[in-house]
């Protein structure tokens, strides 16, 4: 399958997405008939069942990453060369929100780590160069 995927010949299916992956039928909301209450209560339990199925099945549940922020520190610093303090003061990009820099930072850092990338530790020249 990683072959077929790799090469194009099948497309990837998104595992949270995919009502057939959990043999669950969606559900729906009909205000003329239920309450809120009654349709919260069986989304609730709806979705409770899908979290076993997947567990059965061998998916873990990990943190839900709700936005993509550490995606543009990193490019930010990476391609626009900025530093972390005028990325967290949202100089550098006024759609961010305003954060500290040790959370760009930190954010941004481990970003680079996930992805094999290697982030100068400090701004300036590398100790030991020479001065030009």
């Amino acid at each position: 399958m990683a072959f077929e995927l790799a090469t194009g010949r099948q497309k990837a299916e998104p595992v949270g997405l995919s009502l057939r992956l959990l043999s669950l039928e969606p559900i729906r909301a009909n205000p003329v008939s239920d309450t809120l209450d009654e349709f919260l209560k069986r989304a609730r339990k709806h979705y409770e069942e899908a979290v076993k199925h997947l567990t059965v099945a061998g998916y873990l549940r990990g943190p839900i990453k709700r936005g993509r922020a550490s995606d543009e520190y990193l490019a930010l610093r990476l391609v626009g060369g900025n530093p972390f303090d005028a990325i967290a003061k949202g100089k550098t990009n006024p759609r961010l929100d305003v954060r500290s820099q040790k959370t760009v930072e930190g954010e941004a850092r481990k970003l680079a780590k996930q992805l094999g990338i290697t982030l100068q530790s400090k701004r300036g020249r590398p100790r030991g160069s020479k001065k030009r």
